[in-house]
């Protein structure tokens, strides 16, 4: 076969998967989260955790961990970052897993990494645009990607490749070139030692103990002027949030005609019995000897007022809020980092939230 007749027979070939793969017909809307699993098993290999060390995540076609696509008779559906993706955990072992054995309802995780409650809004409102959604309850988790700094998560939404409209077209459309982009981003992964994919990662290399060592934890005073210091520092952030709050309230009750539910969870950066709080000072495991108290609290008050924010407008618009971050136990060892619950936390918060839920009408 001469080089011609090869260039043609993979053009041929990439030209049949464009067509049988990709969306130059049907648009799919749902292109700004789609990875390229599409519509199928994600399996990769931990290297983050003690837990399982091969992890599978099983996405339908709007990338929800759900294992039907069919969406119009849901119990639930959670929204949400990270947190409620648990990207690092396998299936049946996320916290959504441990509610679903434990009230027996239709339950779907619509969480994407890093988004925010923007990016919660924008995927509500592709599911309203887009899609049959039919669900008694709407449950949010909004709060770890508010306010990292000020306003700089507000408009945090996952768009991948989006580097101009050129790319971001292709991006949209085209099922090779996705592919194609996805390669080249793991290849870079593995020459810098980061990949996901590394197979057989070595357990004993996982060694919790050497972040948020207890020792680290430093007790702080935290007074009314340091929360209202922090509450005004962060004042641009909680007016987008509460605006994002209002349009997500309006479409789940008066488009999807149903409940809504705000929860939260704790992070690993503090410690809370009764009224003692520890946060943890990322300065002493950098070996830095720099102490700043601002630094510390801030830590904490970030992610506790824009809770806080989250509960009051909850209460405000009679919805069922379950707030986690005050009342669940955990501690560092229930994370594998700064946010995210490994399979020990993922159990305790799940059980946390079956026992809240159950208390919950179904007529």
């Amino acid at each position: 076969m001469n080089f011609k007749k090869f260039f043609f027979l993979i053009f041929f070939l990439i030209i049949l998967l464009e067509i049988f793969f990709g969306y130059w017909v049907n648009k799919n809307p749902f292109h700004f989260v789609k990875t390229i699993y599409k519509d199928g098993d994600f399996v990769f290999y931990n290297s983050w955790h003690n837990g399982d060390n091969k992890i599978k995540i099983k996405f339908n076609k709007y990338t929800m961990r759900y294992d039907k696509d069919r969406i119009n008779d849901l119990d639930y559906i959670f929204f949400g970052s990270g947190i409620v993706l648990q990207s690092t955990i396998t299936e049946n072992k996320t916290f959504i897993d441990y509610i679903k054995y434990g009230i027996d309802k239709k339950i779907s995780n619509f969480g994407q990494d890093g988004q925010s409650s923007s990016g919660n809004l924008y995927t509500l409102e592709l599911l309203k645009n887009y899609t049959d959604l039919k669900s008694k309850y709407f449950v949010f988790l909004i709060g770890a990607n508010e306010a990292a700094t000020n306003d700089n998560f507000s408009e945090r939404r996952i768009k991948f490749w989006n580097f101009n409209k050129v790319i971001s077209y292709f991006n949209e459309h085209s099922f090779f070139f996705k592919k194609l982009l996805n390669a080249i981003f793991n290849l870079k992964l593995i020459i810098e030692g980061n990949s996901f994919f590394q197979i057989n990662a070595p357990q004993e290399k996982i060694n919790k103990t050497k972040y948020f060592k207890p020792q680290n934890f430093v007790q702080v005073n935290i007074s009314k002027n340091d929360y209202n210091k922090a509450k005004r520092f962060l004042e641009k952030q909680r007016k987008i949030t509460e605006k994002n709050l209002i349009k997500i309230h309006n479409i789940v009750t008066d488009h999807f005609d149903s409940q809504i539910i705000f929860i939260s969870v704790p992070n690993s950066l503090f410690t809370k019995n009764n009224e003692t709080i520890k946060v943890y000072n990322k300065n002493l495991d950098l070996d830095n000897e720099t102490n700043d108290p601002s630094f510390i609290k801030y830590n904490y008050l970030r992610t506790k007022i824009i809770n806080d924010q989250v509960m009051n407008f909850c209460k405000k618009v009679s919805g069922i809020c379950i707030n986690g971050y005050d009342n669940i136990e955990l501690t560092s060892l229930d994370f594998h980092d700064a946010f995210h619950l490994n399979e020990i936390g993922s159990k305790k918060v799940g059980n946390y939230f079956t026992n809240e839920l159950k208390n919950i009408s179904y007529e």
